[in-house]
């Protein structure tokens, strides 16, 4: 199995979900559309409508561990693995690291996950441990314009708020020429979960936290694991959204150099040797970001109004 899971990986980008032969699951069609499909990729899987092919997704697998999550320290980079076809339709992500491994099974509106994550290092994984994947409408110069924008939502206070916090921007680089010029303004602050925020805040060196540079720390926390994004074009392209879940979290932040989604999946506290499961789902369908949250609700459970008192 090992095996076959290197040479996978050893495949030019172009034959894995790439420009050869690919490797499609379609789910079968139910009563309110034909579903998704989705391709093993490099770094995971890609997804996209059967309706709309080109409205692609890419879910990669992952890039970031925070608070001690695999490896010491507050903010470690993660390492991305292939995806290959599973049983029954599914894709499996086996990461680098072992014991952590995400199926995914492609439904009506979008992609069930699971995450199977066993602490196999020789460390405790404290209480706010966790891994950050990366839902993106982007990848090198592999694009789909209609979701490349910052029109994104968390769930904060009020409801679905704006992700973005122009109070809070900074200027990068958009990555269009190599001599520093196409800067722009992008919001990239991260929302904490609210009920962990007091134990955040607990690591930070006034105020700040070793990615602050890059994304700064918004005032307003977030109440859900959920984000989403709503695409913008005409015609076809218009009137879809993508989203992550998970029903573990610990921060909801975007608009990186792919216009990623990216919303931190909680798996601490792991003591070693002990194992744990989160569900989460990415959402993909012709509809409005209300209709994604009142999916999200259907999914995961009602979320709880903001206390007033």
């Amino acid at each position: 199995m090992l095996l076959g899971v290197l040479a996978w990986a050893l495949l030019p980008e172009r034959a894995v979900g790439g420009g050869g032969p690919s490797l499609v699951v379609t789910h079968p069609e139910i009563a309110e559309g034909p579903g998704v499909e989705i391709v093993p990729w490099g770094r995971g899987f890609k997804l996209h409508p059967a309706s709309q092919p080109e409205l692609v997704a890419w879910f990669w697998f992952y890039e970031w561990n925070l608070f001690g999550a695999v490896n010491s320290g507050l903010y470690t980079p993660g390492v991305a693995a292939p995806g290959v076809p599973g049983e029954k339709g599914a894709v499996v992500i086996d990461s680098w690291v072992p014991g952590i491994r995400v199926t995914a099974k492609p439904v009506s509106d979008g992609v069930e996950l699971l995450l199977e994550v066993r602490n196999e290092t020789s460390t405790d994984w404290p209480e706010l441990a966790s891994l950050i994947p990366c839902f993106a409408p982007r990848y090198r110069r592999q694009r789909t314009r209609a979701f490349e924008n910052q029109q994104s939502f968390f769930v904060g206070g009020a409801g679905l708020e704006s992700l973005s916090d122009p109070a809070r921007s900074v200027t990068y680089t958009d990555g269009t020429s190599a001599n520093g010029e196409g800067l722009r303004a992008v919001d990239r602050v991260m929302h904490f979960n609210h009920e962990l925020r007091r134990a955040i805040d607990g690591f930070s060196k006034n105020g700040r936290f070793p990615w602050s540079v890059r994304w700064p720390t918004s005032s307003r926390d977030a109440r859900a694991g959920l984000l989403v994004r709503e695409s913008r074009g005409p015609g076809a392209q218009g009137g879809w959204v993508m989203g992550v879940a998970w029903e573990r979290y610990l921060s909801a932040q975007g608009h990186n150099s792919n216009e990623c989604l990216h919303l931190s999946v909680r798996v601490g506290p792991l003591a070693r040797g002990e194992s744990r499961t989160v569900r989460g789902k990415l959402y993909l369908f012709r509809g409005t970001p209300a209709e994604l949250l009142k999916r999200y609700e259907s999914d995961f459970g009602v979320i709880q109004p903001e206390s007033s008192g």
